[in-house]
């Protein structure tokens, strides 16, 4: 199964990276795999895989803002009930800079979802980001349109 950038519109897969650098995704599991030819070809060659380094993720809000993301990046919406939240109470903040950017044309707020607009789809990095809290800290005091 193909995706790009460990996004794809398959929900709930085990995605497993093939090659150097590869990243795989798990439910709470990130790995890279080695980046050296070398290491990749002798591992693999041992019917082993060639994983270099990994990240647990056990906490629910990092595996809540995941999913969000994920449907954002692959399709243009978000709906917080399916997933028993209240998106406007549990994510203040970003639903403000979601007002933002619905101002400015790019999605559409419902009372409990996120809808890409046509316009924003050129722009769904941006969107996505609001929910990645790494990515709001780095650009907080900018904006980012």
């Amino acid at each position: 199964h193909r995706n790009f950038q460990g996004y794809t519109t398959r929900a709930n897969l085990d995605l497993l990276g093939v090659g150097l650098s590869a990243i795989s995704l798990f439910p709470e599991l990130y790995t890279q795999n080695s980046r050296s030819l070398k290491t990749y070809q002798e591992v693999t060659k041992q019917g082993q895989l060639a994983v270099d380094r990994g990240l647990e993720v056990k906490d629910p809000m990092v595996i809540l803002r995941r999913h969000i993301i994920q449907e954002l990046m692959c399709h243009f919406a978000v709906d917080f009930s399916p997933l028993a939240v209240d998106g406007p109470r549990v994510f203040p903040k970003e639903w403000a800079l979601c007002g933002d950017l619905e101002a400015e044309g790019l999605l559409d707020r419902h009372s409990n979802s996120i809808t890409v607009t046509e316009r924003g789809r050129w722009l769904i990095r941006v969107i996505a980001a609001v929910f990645d809290p790494d990515i709001q800290e780095k650009a907080s005091g900018s904006r980012v349109i």
